[in-house]
């Protein structure tokens, strides 16, 4: 029987390329009608392109990304981009590269990170599982419930009816709100905070125009003052993604925030809200992995990614 995957995310894509290139079947089920362009995870860092590589799609991933030679640095400005006060100084991925030729000792990673949007990286992985033997990928089919006896027994919707999967295995790499999870009964413990509000915005003269050249460009600006927010530069510099704290009382619009910060390096301001929503701010541990006490053995279903482990904090990646 093959493994079932609920998730077409990065996790759920990766684990059935990997599955596949094993020769193990496996079928993946996301309820999405395709992977969303939405703000998500906005770079993959070494240990992941280290599994990338294994796959043989870390040089694939890498060219799609920010180009090699650009900073990585993280600007604090004051009021706009026009004013920075200080920066932060982080090797750009080239530099990184070089590091790593030099010290050849088991001591630096095998490949380093790469700024490369969730929204690039989602079609990318999809395009590598369906084209791998033995790996079927579905979207617009949701995971509904499931049963254990023997195998899994999983009640899959889709637009026109409801099928039954027989696997093996199930996996939840379902995210944050985890119907596999859900249905295991599995409790998530660990902080959460109001959430804070995001868009990508697609701003196609702003990096160009970013004050100082080439060489004085960073990749986060966060911005404090009458306008405070955080802009990050995506995988193609032609898309930002801001962040702001929760709306509250005469809070601005988003688009105000952008239009505060940004316009003052680039007029005229031409821009496009692909998409607005908010951010989750949790930090949480799912009290177990598994459909079962891990010392019994013999689990049939697995909690993965997010489903497990949501964590929102910057940097975390997950």
């Amino acid at each position: 029987m093959p493994v079932l995957i609920a998730g077409g995310g990065p996790a759920g894509l990766t684990l059935a390329i990997s599955l596949g290139q094993s020769g193990v079947r496996c079928e993946v089920v996301d309820a999405r009608p395709a992977p969303a362009r939405v703000p998500r995870a906005g770079r993959c860092g070494s240990r992941a392109m280290e599994i990338f590589r294994r796959l043989g799609l870390s040089a694939r991933l890498r060219a799609a990304g920010l180009p090699a030679e650009a900073p990585l640095d993280v600007a604090i400005c004051a009021g706009s981009l026009a004013r920075q006060l200080t920066r932060h100084r982080y090797l750009s991925v080239a530099e990184i590269l070089a590091n790593m030729l030099e010290v050849n000792d088991g001591t630096m990673p095998l490949e380093p990170p790469v700024i490369l949007s969730q929204y690039t990286l989602e079609p990318l992985l999809r395009e590598v599982a369906e084209a791998t033997p033995g790996v079927t990928v579905r979207f617009g089919a949701e995971l509904f419930d499931f049963a254990v006896a023997g195998g899994v027994t999983a009640m899959v919707h889709t637009a026109s009816r409801m099928r039954t999967v027989r696997a093996g295995y199930l996996v939840g790499c379902d995210g944050a709100d985890s119907t596999v999870r859900r249905v295991l009964g599995v409790e998530l413990r660990g902080e959460t905070r109001e959430p804070a509000r995001q868009a990508l915005i697609y701003c196609p003269d702003l990096y160009e125009r970013l004050p100082g050249g080439p060489a004085a460009r960073a990749v986060q600006y966060h911005v404090t003052g009458a306008h405070p927010c955080t802009l990050v530069v995506q995988d193609d510099t032609q898309h930002f993604t801001l962040y702001a704290a929760a709306a509250g009382p005469g809070a601005p619009p988003l688009t105000t925030l952008f239009e505060a910060v940004a316009g003052a390096v680039c007029q005229p301001l031409s821009y496009k809200v692909v998409h607005e929503d908010l951010w989750p701010q949790r930090l949480l541990l799912a009290d177990q992995y598994t459909d079962r006490d891990p010392g019994t053995g013999g689990s049939r279903v697995f909690l993965a990614g997010d489903a497990a482990h949501p964590a929102s904090t910057a940097g975390g990646l997950g």
